[in-house]
Formats: C-alpha cells, structure tokens, sequence
C-alpha cells in the first residue's frame, strides 16, 4: 500500500471494509474531519479512510 492511499466501500453493505481489522493492525487512528480517519500502520504508511455509510435493506 501507498502512503497516503484512500479507501472508501462501495456504500452498499457494511463488511465491504474489514474496520476491526484495520484498527487492530493500525499504530494509530486519528480523525482528521468528520468524514475522514487517518489509520497509521507500523510501518509508517497512512491510509485515509472515508467515513463508511451503513445503506439499510428495507
């Protein structure tokens, strides 16, 4: 992975993106807006994350 990358889900379901997983291997996590956290990884790479929208299935 870049440093800097963006990672964003498609919206459609929750499980697009692994979040426990990205936390457990972060360093780091920090907000940088409402809409953005920065995830630092033990090898100094940052990966922006885009807030993840939760579509409901009615």
């Amino acid at each position: 992975m870049k440093d800097g990358a963006i990672l964003a889900g498609a919206g459609h379901f929750s499980w697009e993106v692994d979040l426990a997983g990205l936390k457990e291997e972060a360093d780091s996590i920090e907000r940088l807006s409402p809409d953005i956290e920065q995830f630092t990884m033990s090898g100094g790479q940052r990966l922006m994350l885009l807030t993840l929208v939760v579509m409901e299935i009615l």
